[in-house]
């Protein structure tokens, strides 16, 4: 179900005029090329025993956050700031929330090191999987 609701988000995003809206940063390729990685790593350790989760809480959620700021550096459209700035607030007030949930009631997960490892490693995978083939497939934007 998962799969066919982002698979309708992306159709729509692809399916809409790129309306320029504002003047994207010089810098901003630049900055996408270190959050992107970023982001895809902390979206991976969102499962699982690893000092992701230890330290950030929200990693999954955190990732997201980053994943859409990167994307609205470099797209300056109405449809960019559609997807990617709601995906981004609702990543925002995501956190926010469950925080204040679970303040004080939650204690912090266990880590190991092998989680920790293996989140950084599908991370990297993902990345590379995306930068040279899965980008390009999924949004018609390649990205090499």
């Amino acid at each position: 179900m998962l799969l066919v609701a982002i698979g309708c988000i992306i159709a729509g995003w692809r399916s809409l005029y790129p309306m320029p809206l504002y003047f994207p940063p010089q810098w901003g390729p630049t900055a996408v090329q270190g959050m992107m990685p970023l982001a895809i790593i902390l979206f991976c350790a969102g499962l699982g025993p690893n000092h992701f989760r230890r330290w950030l809480r929200h990693p999954q959620l955190l990732g997201v956050l980053i994943w859409s700021g990167a994307h609205l550096l470099v797209n300056a459209e109405a449809r960019s700031l559609i997807l990617f700035g709601g995906l981004g607030l609702w990543a925002l007030i995501s956190i926010v929330w469950i925080s204040i949930r679970d303040w004080g009631r939650v204690a912090r997960p266990e880590a190991n090191w092998q989680g920790t490892l293996t989140s950084l490693g599908l991370g990297l995978i993902a990345t590379a999987v995306l930068i040279f083939w899965g980008h390009g497939w999924l949004t018609g934007i390649a990205l090499r």
